[in-house]
């Protein structure tokens, strides 16, 4: 019948569209569901030629959400870049399962 050749095509233009490959450029990256974070962190040359410094992975679903940089006494003559991160953060209502500064 009509209505089941509709179904029929609408299954495979769905499922045409979910295996298409988009290019993350144009249409952002894919989005996990609640609770689900991929972070990392980049520490960048502001001045000059932007490069990498260093590079850090965080482990699954640690999601970074704040940034400092600071100054300890024993080394008053470095700088360093605390990351602070969420476990299995979400946002509403706002909860975590612990954090760490890395």
């Amino acid at each position: 019948t009509a209505g089941e050749e509709e179904q029929e095509l609408a299954a495979e233009m769905a499922a045409a569209f979910l295996n298409e490959d988009l290019p993350e450029s144009t249409f952002g990256s894919s989005k996990a569901g609640s609770g689900m974070w991929a972070s990392l962190i980049r520490i960048v040359d502001p001045v000059g030629e932007p490069k990498s410094l260093q590079v850090a992975s965080l482990e699954q679903n640690d999601a970074a959400f704040s940034l400092a940089l600071v100054r300890f006494a024993c080394r008053p003559n470095e700088q360093y870049v605390l990351v602070g991160t969420g476990k299995d953060l979400k946002l509403s209502p706002r909860c975590c399962n612990g954090g760490a500064i890395h």
